[in-house]
């Protein structure tokens, strides 16, 4: 074999992901932190553990499969 210096593989396809975990929605680890930070967030705003908790376990989920992409866009139209 020869001398010849490593080259990272090139990725040409739609198989290769960039910048994510390969999953559908946020890494876990990523996703995870977002919501436990708003629900320590409601909590210390509130005083209410239970409020931490109802906001933070639905934000998870919805960060980690990515179901942000489904809910409903609503448009603000100006009244002039």
């Amino acid at each position: 074999m020869k001398n010849q210096p490593h080259t990272a593989p090139t990725c040409t396809d739609k198989s290769c992901t960039t910048g994510s975990c390969g999953g559908p929605g946020l890494c876990p680890g990523i996703a995870i932190f977002i919501a436990w930070a708003a629900g320590i967030g409601i909590t210390t705003l509130t005083g209410l553990a239970w409020l931490g908790w109802v906001i933070g376990v639905p934000l998870a989920l919805i960060l980690l499969t990515g179901a942000w992409r489904w809910l409903p866009n609503r448009k603000i139209e100006k009244i002039s």
